[in-house]
């Protein structure tokens, strides 16, 4: 979750505003399967840069 705060002012009134955003992401596996040996990365083929911005990853499998 990431906090945002913009400086809003207008007709001589001046205020800080809040807020919060959160990012859910879903991905299909690489091979169509997902493979225990390789890590959530591989599976799914995202780059490290991209996977670093998420703090907790969730696998669902059924």
């Amino acid at each position: 979750m990431k906090l945002y705060e913009d400086l809003a002012s207008k007709a001589g009134i001046t205020t800080i505003l809040s807020s919060r955003t959160s990012v859910l992401n879903a991905a299909n596996t690489i091979f169509g399967r997902y493979d225990d040996l390789r890590s959530p990365g591989e599976n799914v083929n995202f780059q490290t840069t991209i996977l670093s911005r998420f703090h907790m990853i969730f696998i669902a499998r059924d």
